[in-house]
């Protein structure tokens, strides 16, 4: 709740929304009164997400540039990751013998999840939310599409791609040989890089 990534996420709306790269352009370079809300450790620093972070926050600084207005929108982006975290954890939780109720009310209405989650908001959340989104819809069999959503997360925070291990576990199929389980494995790992 009192955490200054919002600002941030802020900042780096319009820096994309004006067509700047927020790999060269800092939230201290922008003539706005965003600038100030930054916190003077994280002005003078580059963006460190992935293009999917960019792609999403360029859009909200697009319809606004108010910085309360930009911090709502963010909020917006993480409930619609955690939709997407309790829709995949409703298709999961049967796998592993429990009931989708229980998980999805054990996560999504988590302190934690609520406060860092949507009430900063993180993008943790919607990194998380595509995600599961994608490990749910590998367990209903759209293994392709799952592996979309995967490579999109991995657009925002790269270390999210060894999900791809998941995918293969849920896209286990005891007909195959290893050779051919290999290779999806590995295609699978390419669409996951090459998507952000």
């Amino acid at each position: 709740i009192f955490s200054d990534d919002a600002w941030v996420y802020a900042a780096n709306s319009l820096i994309v929304a004006n067509g700047d790269s927020p790999y060269l352009v800092t939230p201290g370079e922008l003539a706005s009164p965003i600038s100030d809300l930054v916190h003077p450790n994280w002005r003078e620093i580059p963006a460190r997400y992935g293009p999917v972070h960019f792609l999403l926050s360029g859009a909200l600084g697009v319809f606004t540039e108010s910085p309360h207005l930009l911090v709502v929108g963010h909020r917006l982006l993480a409930l619609g990751g955690l939709v997407g975290l309790a829709w995949g954890l409703a298709r999961l939780a049967p796998l592993a013998g429990r009931r989708s109720a229980d998980a999805v009310a054990l996560v999504v209405l988590s302190p934690l999840v609520l406060g860092v989650g949507v009430a900063s908001p993180h993008n943790d959340l919607v990194m998380t939310g595509l995600a599961f989104a994608g490990l749910g819809l590998a367990s209903v069999g759209r293994h392709w599409t799952a592996t979309l959503l995967l490579g999109a997360a991995v657009g925002i925070k790269p270390p999210v791609g060894l999900l791809v291990l998941v995918l293969a576990c849920l896209w286990e199929s005891g007909a195959e040989s290893r050779a051919r389980r290999l290779m999806r494995l590995v295609a699978q790992g390419v669409v996951v890089a090459a998507v952000p």
